[in-house]
């Protein structure tokens, strides 16, 4: 399984248009290709079958760091970068699988505008914000 290649396009062009408002760009076409596209069907069934079948989860975890955590934590500061791609990767699996798979509302129904305006922020906090105090 690997990522369809304008995923990997769209990627590589976000980021080189700097980290500083990347995720709510990143969740926007997040957003519209899986709004509009039908063959993301192979990932759909990897996400859907990724939590009972172990291959399957490794392939998800290994295109979500091959696809998207290497190239982010290249970017990042090193002493965190892991675990702010693994709380950033977490939301968009969330945000997929709610809207997508369980199609939990108000989530499944929302103008896409609106997610980027409430999750935007806060997957870009992930990436760039600061440390949370002990």
């Amino acid at each position: 399984m690997s990522t369809p290649e304008p995923a990997l396009v769209m990627i590589s062009t976000l980021l080189n248009q700097g980290l500083d408002g990347f995720a709510p760009r990143l969740l926007a076409r997040f957003l519209q290709m899986w709004d509009t596209a039908e063959n993301f069907e192979p990932l759909v069934a990897l996400v859907r079958s990724a939590p009972t079948h172990g291959t399957a989860a490794s392939m998800l975890q290994r295109l979500i760091h091959e696809q998207l955590g290497a190239r982010l934590a290249e970017r990042l500061p090193p002493e965190d970068a892991a675990l702010r791609v693994g709380l950033f990767s977490s939301q968009l699996i969330g945000i997929a699988v709610s809207r997508y798979l369980v199609r939990t509302e108000p989530i499944a129904s929302a103008d896409p505008r609106t997610l980027v305006r409430w999750l935007g922020p806060v997957l870009q906090n992930y990436l760039t914000g600061p440390v949370p105090p002990p």
